[in-house]
């Protein structure tokens, strides 16, 4: 009985070819719902800008990106930019609280968190 079952696991070929057709459809099945972050350091734009103001703010900020291997796959990074309307932009320091809008994100992933928590922005009239 013990060499029956010792020669088939060694010469069944059809028991290893099913054997890696099912790990490897679990492991897919596994990874494609799995979370995983993703740390990307994004340059910050503004839009409507007065011609008559001055924004000092940093040039980059480090965020967290939270989703699915295959959305963070998809993701091209590198047209990644945090956008901030400068209009509501009050003079004097504003403080802003980003969220996924900021970073115009698809939305199955995520913003986790950022550095600096809170953008200061300083307008002034010239």
């Amino acid at each position: 009985m013990l060499l029956k079952l010792q020669n088939l696991l060694r010469y069944n070929v059809t028991l290893k070819v099913s054997s890696v057709i099912i790990g490897a459809t679990l492991w897919a099945i596994l990874t494609e719902s799995h979370q995983t972050q993703l740390q990307v350091n994004v340059p910050v734009c503004f839009y409507n800008v007065p011609e008559q103001c001055s924004i000092k703010a940093p040039e980059r900020v480090m965020v967290t990106l939270m989703g699915k291997i295959t959305d963070l796959r998809h993701l091209i990074v590198d047209e990644l930019a945090i956008h901030i309307n400068a209009e509501q932009l009050a003079p004097g320091l504003n403080s802003i609280d980003m969220t996924s809008q900021h970073l115009l994100l698809p939305p199955t992933i995520n913003l986790v968190k950022y550095k600096p928590i809170h953008l200061l922005l300083a307008t002034t009239d010239l």
